[in-house]
């Protein structure tokens, strides 16, 4: 990474900043007398730790100062779902890489605990797994144990039982001395992605099932070590919809409330929308305490509350990797703090997706911080356990935290505007409180590379000084804290050239516009000189949103929007250095396939959805077509799906996926629907769990057989349908219908 003495001061840059015509006019006032709430921060700033890491990775982050700079207190494994599909001890069943597949007993293996041998995983049915971990629990425990964090151990309650978690309490507390406090009951089960979540029976785990097998599992774990503490459900999202019923039932045996969070649905793109998630954490909280009150009252203070996932959005894109995911979550942080959550773990470390990933870390080659991990360290190392109070006028983007640092003040400062300065004037309530260390994260500091999959540039972020007799200018998208009876050190300013850069494909489809990023650089570092302007020309079948750019940072947005397809040559120009770039727009080639036509069982069996239907041989000329029944059906959520094609195994690559394609029509009482009446044409994606491509009103239809053919120009429903797992048509209506759909060719668009 680039040498941090290299930095320009940002006291420098905020004068240069201070000058811009654009700047919103902000006020913050913090009052250092009025305490709100004194979480133990570094609790909030604990992270998942997986089986699947290797140990290289975990050595490395062992040995880093990153480490101790963000200084978290409390580390979860084995890792999320995982963790309902691990047997933590393979003695008697695994020895190296064999197993002993006799040690089955119907839904569960026979593990020997006189001795421990590395565990093993199950798939869903309780078969062996063909990947069981690169890492051993053993290096998991140890590594708490030599950073001193506090570990939250998940038991298996999906796929387990309560000896397989009394036995690991017995080995790890009892035995090897890991003094584990913290046990969690299970990982998500409400959920069908869950091992676990279908019992042996064949039912589906509920409330009432979940809140038994806790309470098995609870006295069984205390009875081994009465002084550990035990929670749960774990509930996947701010529903959590197994929480009352637990602290209902079994509260007298509940010694801490979990759940999980990811709050922003990936389709959305509004910055303002996205960073709003954060305030989803305060409201779960406070319903949780309302319920301990009401069920609990004798112990609801003395029950702690703990979010063991959080981040961004579930879907790992860009959007977990970039700026953005460090603004959101050092917001998040704060919120937590309002809430006052007892403790709290990101998810995860190291994890890493095709087009991003949640983890803090790059994985492989040097240990590389991501823009989440700098939210940690600005938590961890610059602000305090004390929460106080704080106001913002002027901005609506400007979000303000103000702690006690060592009894000093120390404020967090978030510009959420992509676009605006914030030119601030902080009025403190003490005049004692007149100047100190400010610390700036920003794309000065931070930059993701979307087409390389990794930061361009991440480096700590910048400090100088500030003093509150001046305004003091926040750039755009930026994390700034104010450190008050703190000393900065001025460093001198180097010399630097700003070399002008852009992120472009190899190659972009020629019916949608590229938006990207242009910046500067000097070598391997961002340019942090004076503001100037960049110039673009562009030669080929495109146009530009700007051809002039005023960078009063080293970071812009730049559209580019195809008129044709062919090469394109871009030249960026600032002061008196050029640089030149080419990638080529494709001609993009719309072609119908179809997937299912519908004449045998099998597709009509993989079509089904929950109304009634069948093969039908008379609708349409020398054709079998999927025939729909409703009959007097007043559409509601499980009675009104069409159609449902969950997995979808397609025999081409789904990034190829731009559209349906489909032959519908109605039978003639269908037609006499009421208005309103419509069938949503669906795909499911990881990156947007129901993205409605079209409403097809019934009244559209006709007796005669229509092409439907729904295509989709936006950039980000295209990336969804590459993540796509299923193809659902719903029916709705506000009253009951009655009559016939049919459809036939059935399949997708491809893009070539």
């Amino acid at each position: 990474m680039p040498n941090f003495t290299q930095l320009l001061t940002t006291l420098c840059i905020a004068a240069n900043l201070s000058s811009a015509s654009h700047a919103t006019q902000a006020t913050v006032h913090f009052n250092s007398q009025e305490k709100l709430s004194s979480p133990s921060k570094h609790r909030l700033l604990g992270s998942n730790l997986g089986l699947w890491f290797t140990d290289a990775e975990i050595e490395k982050l062992n040995a880093s100062q990153f480490l101790k700079q963000w200084a978290p207190a409390t580390i979860r494994f084995p890792g999320g779902s995982w963790s309902d599909e691990i047997y933590w001890n393979g003695n008697g069943v695994r020895s190296g890489d064999q197993f002993d597949t006799s040690k089955r007993n119907g839904d569960f293996w026979q593990v020997d605990y006189s001795d421990w041998k590395p565990g093993f995983r199950i798939n869903h049915d309780r078969s062996l797994h063909e990947f069981h971990g690169h890492t051993t629990l053993p290096k998991l425990h140890q590594f708490a144990v030599d950073n001193k964090l506090e570990a939250i151990v998940t038991v298996n309650a999906g796929t387990g039982t309560p000896k397989m978690a009394a036995e690991w309490v017995r080995w790890a507390n009892k035995k090897m001395g890991y003094k584990v406090k913290y046990w969690e009951v299970g990982n998500e089960l409400e959920g069908e992605w869950e091992a676990g979540h279908i019992r042996p029976d064949g039912s589906k785990m509920d409330a009432k099932k979940y809140t038994a097998i806790y309470l098995e599992f609870a006295k069984a774990m205390k009875a081994v070590d009465p002084n550990i503490k035990v929670g749960g459900p774990t509930n996947s999202n701010d529903s959590i919809v197994f929480t009352e019923e637990l602290i209902k039932q079994a509260g007298e045996h509940i010694d801490f409330v979990s759940y999980h969070t990811y709050s922003v649905d990936a389709k959305i793109t509004d910055t303002e929308a996205i960073f709003k998630g954060t305030e989803r954490v305060k409201p779960t909280v406070e319903l949780i305490r309302s319920w301990l009150k009401k069920h609990q009252p004798n112990r609801a203070d003395s029950i702690e509350i703990g979010i063991t996932e959080w981040h961004l959005q579930v879907h790992e894109n860009q959007n977990t990797c970039n700026l953005l995911s460090g603004l959101w979550s050092a917001r998040f942080i704060g919120e937590m703090f309002r809430a006052n959550v007892d403790f709290a773990n990101q998810w995860d470390l190291f994890s890493t997706a095709h087009s991003g990933g949640h983890g803090l870390f790059q994985k492989g080659g040097p240990l590389v911080p991501r823009a989440s991990y700098w939210a940690m360290w600005l938590w961890g190392s610059q602000l305090g356990d004390t929460l106080i109070t704080s106001s913002v006028t002027g901005s609506k983007h400007l979000k303000s935290y103000a702690t006690l640092h060592n009894d000093k003040p120390a404020i967090l400062l978030i510009n959420q505007s992509p676009t605006e300065s914030i030119t601030t004037t902080v009025k403190p309530h003490a005049p004692q409180w007149k100047s100190g260390e400010r610390v700036e994260f920003s794309h000065r500091n931070y930059l993701w590379n979307p087409y390389e999959k990794k930061p361009e540039w991440t480096q700590k972020p910048l400090s100088s000084g500030f003093d509150t007799a001046r305004p003091i200018t926040l750039p755009p998208f930026s994390a700034t804290v104010l450190r008050f009876g703190e000393k900065s050190i001025p460093k001198p300013s180097p010399q630097q050239t700003p070399t002008p850069d852009i992120f472009l494909p190899k190659s972009h489809p020629s019916d949608l516009p590229l938006t990207t990023k242009v910046f500067l650089r000097d070598g391997a570092s961002p340019y942090l000189g004076k503001p100037t302007t960049l110039k673009v020309r562009l030669h080929g079948p495109a146009t530009l949103s700007a051809t002039s750019l005023p960078m009063q940072m080293p970071v812009s947005d730049l559209t580019i929007t195809p008129t044709g397809a062919g090469p394109v040559t871009l030249t960026l120009t600032c002061a008196d250095q050029s640089t030149q770039h080419t990638f080529t727009l494709k001609k993009v080639a719309l072609t119908p396939k179809v997937i299912w036509s519908f004449g045998n069982d099998a597709d009509v069996k993989v079509a089904t959805g929950n109304l009634p239907t069948r093969r039908n041989g008379e609708a349409r000329r020398n054709e079998d077509v999927l025939e729909v029944t409703m009959q007097n059906l007043r559409p509601t959520k499980g009675n009104d799906l069409a159609v449902e094609i969950n997995p979808l195994k397609l025999p081409f690559p789904k990034k190829k996926i731009g559209g349906i394609c489909a032959k519908i029509k109605a039978s003639p009482n269908l037609l006499q629907a009421p208005k309103g009446a419509a069938i949503q044409v669906v795909i499911q994606s990881e990156g947007n769990h129901w993205m409605v491509l079209k409403e097809i009103p019934i009244h559209s239809l006709t007796t005669n057989w229509s092409d439907i053919h729904i295509t989709t120009e936006k950039q980000q429903e295209l990336e969804a349908m590459a993540l796509s797992y299923a193809l659902v048509f719903k029916i709705k209506s506000p009253k009951p219908i009655t009559g016939k759909l049919f459809i036939d060719d059935l399949g997708f668009i491809i893009r070539n």
